[in-house]
């Protein structure tokens, strides 16, 4: 049968003892048992292999049970004996400037312009980020206890309580490690569980009660030694039934909004999803020519209605007082936007010889005609739609 090497061990004190702290002298004064089983170790301090430690007896030991054990009691006194037990989070943030935001709203729009409606937890989504934080449990809990029961008590249909009584319960559960309070001030406050993961993770009955758990992934003894001599976190390490948040921040998401340069022909340019639009730039001018640039809170028109957007814009541009003629405000102008291989198409073609119009040569068309119907409707939605000047000529 082969030797099972582990780097830890009990002494006779029950007192863990790493192989790194055990030398020729010292391993004559004291008796090392085996954390998974209990039998006889002796430390092997060869020069040829690792030093170890290995059962002196060939025994049934279970290396999945020592490392769950060894977790378990490493934990437990990092609790009882450091000042802080930190634990990194992810908590989400809110825009601070969410509130004043022209483009956070932006998605509550039903455009039909676009046809594109959304909701409001995707509008909500895009203007928040999460970032990591460490809270110290040791504030909030002062009691730390291996194979701590927990019930589970339903108070209505949204919210849970829990408690160490047994009255009313929905759910017993069994935690590997619990962190609770026996004082009286803080005796109601949710304990949160640790549950050691060396195979087994922990089951979906546990997690969907609603109960604060920390699930420590562990693969050998250096993830249990990187979990003791730091904070609790990284890949191995998952949390559930934590709502974490922090404090708001402005951040600086990209392509929230597109930029639309209006130019003195008339002419206009929108940003394409190669243009990448930051919150941060929100008021910086991207084009040397323009008269006027807007952020509008439509993406970039990659995907959507390209001649749409531009209506939009000029329809905005047109209630700020200025005077122009585009292609696009005609009504001889007929939209073939619906495949990028298509070209808009003038109805006056025949008579004004351009049969594929570009926005600029409405301006020496004798044939110009605003299409006032259509470009009102725009006019008076672009009243209250998700645009800023980002840039004006003065």
């Amino acid at each position: 049968m082969q030797t099972v090497k582990y780097r830890y061990a009990y002494d006779e004190n029950e007192n863990i003892v790493c192989i790194d702290e055990v030398t020729p002298e010292t391993r004559e004064l004291h008796v090392y048992k085996c954390i998974s089983c209990g039998e006889i170790l002796i430390a092997k301090l060869g020069d040829r292999k690792n030093h170890h430690f290995a059962h002196k007896s060939n025994v049934l030991c279970d290396g999945e049970t020592y490392l769950h054990k060894l977790a378990k009691e490493k934990i437990l006194r990092k609790f009882k004996t450091e000042k802080s037990f930190n634990i990194e989070l992810k908590a989400k943030i809110h825009c601070s400037e969410r509130r004043t935001c022209p483009f956070y709203k932006r998605l509550n729009y039903v455009n039909e312009l676009l046809s594109v409606v959304c909701q409001e937890s995707e509008l909500e989504e895009e203007c928040c980020d999460f970032k990591s934080i460490t809270v110290d449990l040791r504030k909030y809990y002062n009691r730390c206890e291996a194979e701590k029961g927990v019930f589970c008590v339903e108070k209505n249909k949204r919210k849970r309580a829990f408690s160490y009584k047994t009255e009313d319960v929905c759910g017993h559960f069994v935690a590997d490690l619990l962190l609770w309070n026996d004082d009286d001030e803080n005796k109601d406050r949710e304990p949160v569980a640790i549950e050691i993961c060396v195979t087994h993770p922990c089951e979906e009955e546990k997690k969907e009660s609603g109960l604060k758990i920390i699930e420590i992934n562990v693969r050998n003894e250096n993830d249990i030694e990187k979990i003791v001599s730091g904070n609790i976190a990284g890949d191995n390490v998952e949390f559930f039934n934590f709502n974490a948040s922090a404090p708001d921040e402005p951040l600086n998401k990209v392509n929230v909004f597109s930029r639309l340069a209006f130019f003195k022909s008339g002419a206009v340019v929108n940003s394409t999803i190669e243009d990448y639009q930051y919150c941060s730039e929100r008021k910086t001018r991207k084009n040397n020519y323009s008269v006027v640039e807007l952020n509008m809170g439509y993406g970039n028109t990659s995907g959507y209605d390209t001649d749409g957007v531009y209506l939009m814009g000029l329809a905005y541009i047109l209630n700020l007082g200025y005077k122009f003629k585009n292609c696009i405000l005609c009504k001889y102008y007929k939209n073939y936007m619906e495949s990028y291989t298509m070209e808009p198409f003038c109805a006056c073609y025949k008579r004004s010889g351009i049969k594929n119009p570009r926005q600029k040569d409405a301006v020496e068309c004798p044939y110009y005609s605003l299409n006032e119907e259509k470009i009102n409707k725009f006019r008076e939605q672009a009243k209250t739609a998700p645009i800023e000047i980002a840039w004006k000529k003065d």
